[in-house]
């Protein structure tokens, strides 16, 4: 097979150097000057990989980071208009599980002892003090405590 010769451009996009190519056999090759060129342009590559996987984990963290002060501006705007800080039926806002189910068990007149499951004690509370039933001034707060409480239990995945 008879070999040809090319005059070819260095592709190390720092060394540009322009060399003879002899062999017919590596044109679908990446071609370089020297095998020196050939690791710089193989460190080159790799340094520019850590380079976009480093700007990708900062943008990741960014986003993080955003997202938590966005939570955290969403809580701090619950707590400033919500009912929570300061009710009129006494109380504060229920945050963990276990506060939303004393919150519901206390409303409903309840213990929980386990005698009485978490629903039966829910429609007790919500008989008791729904505003339609319960002309009281504080049955309205009650019952949005109450509500407040399901809905946090619901968003725990826990059935009620």
């Amino acid at each position: 097979m008879a070999g040809f010769e090319e005059v070819r451009v260095c592709q190390r996009a720092s060394c540009g150097q322009r060399y003879v190519h002899r062999f017919a056999r590596d044109l679908h090759m990446r071609m370089y000057c020297s095998d020196a060129c050939k690791a710089g342009a193989y460190r080159d590559r790799k340094r520019e990989e850590r380079e976009t996987y480093r700007r990708w984990q900062e943008d990741q963290q960014r986003q993080q980071r955003e997202r938590e002060r966005q939570e955290q501006r969403e809580r701090q705007r619950r707590a400033r208009s919500g009912p929570g800080g300061s009710r009129a039926g006494g109380g504060t806002k229920a945050t963990t599980e276990a506060e939303a189910r004393a919150v519901i068990y206390e409303a409903a007149g309840l213990m929980d002892d386990g005698t009485t499951t978490l629903r039966k004690a829910f429609l007790a509370a919500a008989r008791r003090w729904h505003p339609d039933t319960n002309g009281s001034a504080e049955a309205k707060a009650k019952f949005q405590q109450v509500e407040q409480a399901v809905a946090l239990l619901r968003r725990m995945g826990v059935t009620v």
